[in-house]
């Protein structure tokens, strides 16, 4: 796994961003260190007078608000705060490092929605009389006993979240008070989607079933109740954000009750300390974050997706094959179905996307599914089942291209069922790490995952 190693003189901030590989000898990381002050003296950008930023800090400092420090957000983590800042005065950057309480100091990284390939758009009625809902290829290749899963009776409460752009309340193939709730963000509404991206998202896992019109979600109905989906706005009408509007979005998730938050946005090699910490602390309170890899094709590193506590889900094709412009390194963990993804979009019309934007939600859906099922079993029970019983793909164990393969979602099932949730062993790190079975009531109990990881 990659080495992240920060500052702890007075610098300029300590954040380190790079597309090197993970792990790093010393002489590497000595050379990066004293090169890192002027690089990062760079990254803080003053516009209009003004820049944004993130620290975390212990949790003794007390700031004073005024109008040359105005605060973004404040996110509590154990043992310290995370706080958006936006200031005028670049001497503050330097009064934050001198501060011993103050653990980190960053700039307030731009991020975006990944650039997904739209193939077409239809309106809904012309895809209602040629669809007559249709099941997308994806839902079947995912679920694997479909059927069998809609007449399951769920045993507890599940809510999946999407911060993304928002979300089209009227369209009529999508849920509808009350299970779906969001909220506001960005000074704009949850329930409208100006770009259309989070209403593909949520489609995907939440089309509704059995009414016919147009497609079916993962999740097609609402399992007498314990089923919602949670609408926040990381993202604004322009498709773009930043890591404190996401944090802030993600942590609306939070407090509107989210067992499995699902992100499609990114940028490359923008590792963010404060990010990658809040992201750690919402695994110690069993909530499973699901991103996509990203689309650039490369090795690089698209974040949050490639912090160790969430799982990076590569695309692949309705012939289980790697996507091209899917990104490929040592924190891709699952694949799912990315290639000619069929889902709602604002208008009551359908859209037709490409991209690990559109594998993610089916890993996350896959991973609230079972959490209904399984309430007792945690977050990274889960993500280890999904990681055990995925399906290999092109190469004998994980791999950089597809990490364990594809979800299987009824194998994670009987998996959980058969073992009551605890007989995988170790601790989920993201990418291809070792997974071993303990139980003797498993068929596959001496299996274990190859962890060689494959270039």
């Amino acid at each position: 796994m990659r080495e992240h190693h920060f500052l702890l003189l007075f610098v300029i901030f300590t954040v380190v961003c790079s597309s090197d590989s993970r792990k790093r000898d010393d002489d590497k990381i000595e050379k990066e260190s004293s090169n890192a002050s002027n690089a990062r003296q760079r990254d803080f950008i003053f516009t209009n007078g003004s820049a944004k930023i993130i620290v975390q800090m212990k949790n003794t400092v007390n700031l004073v608000l005024n109008q040359n420090l105005r605060r973004t957000f404040e996110v509590n983590l154990e043992g310290s705060i995370l706080m958006g800042l936006e200031i005028k005065d670049a001497k503050f950057i330097d009064s934050l490092n001198e501060d011993s309480n103050v653990i980190s100091v960053e700039p307030d990284y731009p991020i975006q929605m990944l650039k997904d390939h739209v193939l077409n758009v239809t309106s809904g009625e012309g895809t209602k009389r040629y669809l007559k809902e249709s099941i997308p290829y994806g839902v079947d290749m995912v679920l694997q006993k479909r059927k069998k899963f809609q007449k399951m009776t769920a045993k507890g409460n599940v809510k999946i979240c999407f911060p993304d752009t928002g979300y089209d309340i009227d369209h009529i193939d999508l849920p509808k008070s009350p299970n779906v709730i969001g909220k506001n963000g960005l000074g704009e509404k949850w329930d409208q989607d100006p770009i259309g991206h989070g209403t593909h998202l949520a489609g995907i896992v939440g089309a509704l079933g059995n009414n016919g019109e147009g497609v079916s979600g993962l999740i097609p109905s609402n399992y007498d109740g314990h089923f919602k989906i949670l609408i926040t706005k990381g993202l604004d009408k322009s498709g773009t954000g930043a890591n404190s509007q996401i944090i802030d979005a993600v942590e609306d998730c939070v407090k509107l009750g989210a067992h499995v938050v699902s992100l499609s946005i990114g940028c490359n090699d923008c590792y963010s300390n404060a990010m990658d910490n809040y992201f750690k602390g919402l695994e110690k309170k069993n909530i499973l974050v699901v991103a996509a890899a990203g689309n650039s094709g490369t090795s690089d590193y698209n974040y949050p997706a490639s912090y160790e506590s969430i799982i990076s889900v590569a695309s692949i094709s309705s012939k289980k094959v790697r996507s091209k412009f899917s990104q490929h390194n040592d924190q891709i963990e699952l694949s799912a179905p990315g290639i000619s993804i069929l889902s709602t979009v604002p208008g009551n019309k359908y859209g037709t996307k490409e991209g690990t934007s559109m594998a993610a939600p089916y890993v996350a859906g896959t991973a609230a599914l079972l959490r209904m099922f399984y309430p007792k079993c945690s977050s990274a029970q889960i993500r280890k089942a999904l990681a055990y019983t995925a399906m290999d793909l092109g190469s004998n164990g994980c791999d950089t291209k597809t990490g364990f393969g594809l979800v299987q979602a009824y194998d994670a099932f009987k998996l959980l069922k058969d073992t009551k949730c605890g007989s995988l062993e170790r601790t989920p790190t993201g990418g291809c790490y070792s997974i071993k079975n303990k139980s003797k009531t498993n068929s596959n109990k001496s299996k274990s995952k190859n962890t060689k990881v494959k270039q």
